[in-house]
């Protein structure tokens, strides 16, 4: 799948075997935003119509990695990852799939 080639391709690790430890180092890293890598804050998660959107745009392009519960930061123009944002433990990966 082609998401899975982006997750060992920006992660350095395979899907099945991450962690939060792992989506923290990559934080760390400081990987600007760009054409197959998109963070969104968990707020995101709330706006089923815009998330549909920057899911589609990757849908109908060459694909891409979108970690959702990630705060933004602007630098230069330029976005960046800054922290992980939890979300309250209503949310679920089966309702964001739905």
């Amino acid at each position: 799948m082609v998401i899975l080639v982006f997750i060992e391709r920006f992660l350095k690790k395979n899907a099945n075997e991450l962690s939060c430890e792992d989506v923290e180092k990559f934080i760390k890293r400081h990987i600007e935003e760009h054409l197959n890598l998109d963070y969104k804050h968990i707020y995101a998660y709330e706006d089923f119509d815009e998330l549909s959107k920057d899911i589609s745009t990757f849908a109908n392009s060459e694909g891409g990695l979108i970690i959702l519960g990630i705060e933004e930061t602007i630098e230069k123009n330029k976005i960046y990852p800054k922290r992980i944002v939890w979300g309250n433990k209503s949310l679920s990966k089966e309702r964001l799939a739905s």
